[in-house]
């Protein structure tokens, strides 16, 4: 019903944030991706990850006007030109509440940007914004001429959901997203 959560950082978590990560440019927080946390593949999830090459772009184009932090747990991909941090989610809040601009993913967040008011460019592969995301944001879903195939190949067998399982990606992942778009809102 797109409520809006609410999330308050207080003065000495922006203090500490500014202290820890304030630099000459403005900031821009990525969380690209997110994984499947529990899978042998965890650093990446085709479902809702940003595709890797599509964030060196990104991050090899945006970084000429922002310094980049990249939101992750240790073992996730790393992006030249973007300082990866894994924070306490409060501090990574902090983080968050003190970044010009967002380039993230479903997870947490968006939720939290949401929370904080921040309006950020969420990008959208397995999972849709109708149900888990915020009108405040630009979301930007995956392109329909991307879908390669449909093939519910886990329901043949069993009733079992969508996971984003490799075996399950119907999409040409190089297709997915118009970098020039996503730019256009940076």
């Amino acid at each position: 019903n797109n409520e809006q959560p609410k999330l308050y950082i207080n003065q000495a978590e922006i203090y500490d944030a500014q202290t820890k990560f304030a630099k000459e440019k403005p900031i821009l927080v990525i969380q690209p991706n997110g994984g499947v946390e529990g899978q042998p593949n965890n650093h990446y999830s085709w479902s809702r990850d940003i595709p890797p090459f599509l964030t060196e772009k990104l991050v090899k184009k945006l970084s000429n006007k922002y310094y980049i932090y990249h939101l992750c747990r240790p073992n996730q991909l790393k992006f030249e030109g973007a300082e990866q941090v894994s924070l306490p989610w409060r501090e990574s809040f902090a983080l968050l509440a003190l970044s010009t601009a967002r380039l993230l993913i479903d997870s947490y967040s968006q939720h939290a940007a949401a929370a904080l008011g921040l309006s950020s460019v969420v990008c959208w592969i397995g999972t849709k914004p109708d149900k888990l995301g915020y009108n405040l944001h630009k979301n930007i879903l995956a392109k329909d001429s991307a879908k390669a195939f449909y093939h519910p190949i886990d329901g043949i067998v069993s009733e079992q959901e969508f996971i984003g399982l490799s075996h399950q990606c119907n999409i040409d992942l190089t297709k997915a997203f118009d970098e020039s778009k996503i730019l256009s809102y940076f």
